[in-house]
C-alpha cells in the first residue's frame, strides 16, 4: 500500500507559463534565425542554376562533338533569367531556326537568381564540331555571372572551350 504525501503532486503535461516560455523562445529563435535562412535558401538557388547551366554548357559541347556538328546554347527570350535552349544549329548562324532538332530546354524557375553573359554572349553561343566555342564569342573574361542575395558564382572558358565555375571573376 502507498502512502500519498499531500505535499507531493504528480501532475502531468505543462504548464500553461512552461508552455508560453517555450513559444517566446521558439519565436526569438526564428526572428534571429530566418534571415540567415532565407539567404541560405538563395545561395542554394544560386548554386542549383550555375550548375545547370554548367551542365548544359558540357551537354551542348558533348553533342557537338558527337555529332560533328554545330550546336548552340542560346537564351528563350530576352535574357538568360527566363532560360535556355540547346539546339542544332543547322544553319551555322547561332540563333534558332524552324526545323532546327532542340536537344535540351531549361526554365529557371527563381525570379531571385540574376544571370548575365558577356557582351558576346547575350542572346547564346555556339560548339563546333571540335568541342571549342565559335570564334563569334569572346570567351576571355567572366562569360556568365549568376547571382542571388549574397552568393554569386562565375562560368568561365578555356580557351578549348570547356566550361568550369568559379566564386572568383575570370
Amino acid at each position: 500500500m502507498k502512502i500519498r504525501s499531500p505535499l507531493i503532486s504528480h501532475t502531468r503535461g505543462f504548464s500553461l507559463v512552461e508552455l508560453l516560455i517555450t513559444i517566446i523562445i521558439a519565436g526569438v529563435l526564428v526572428t534571429v534565425a530566418g534571415p540567415g535562412f532565407m539567404s541560405l535558401i538563395e545561395g542554394t538557388a544560386a548554386s542549383t542554376v550555375v550548375s545547370d547551366l554548367h551542365s548544359s554548357l558540357v551537354y551542348a559541347r558533348s553533342e557537338a562533338i558527337k555529332r560533328e556538328a554545330d550546336v548552340a546554347l542560346v537564351n528563350l527570350s530576352s535574357g538568360w533569367n527566363d532560360g535556355w535552349e540547346v539546339f542544332i544549329d543547322v544553319n551555322n548562324n547561332g540563333s534558332k531556326d524552324g526545323g532546327e532538332q532542340v536537344l535540351l530546354t531549361y526554365n529557371v524557375s527563381n525570379p531571385n537568381v540574376s544571370i548575365t553573359a558577356a557582351a558576346g554572349a547575350s542572346s547564346g553561343m555556339r560548339y563546333r564540331p571540335s568541342g571549342r566555342a565559335s570564334a563569334d564569342f569572346d570567351i576571355d573574361g567572366d562569360f556568365f555571372t549568376i547571382a542571388a542575395s549574397d552568393t554569386t558564382r562565375y562560368v568561365c572558358f578555356s580557351l578549348t572551350g570547356r566550361p568550369h565555375v568559379k566564386e572568383d571573376p575570370c
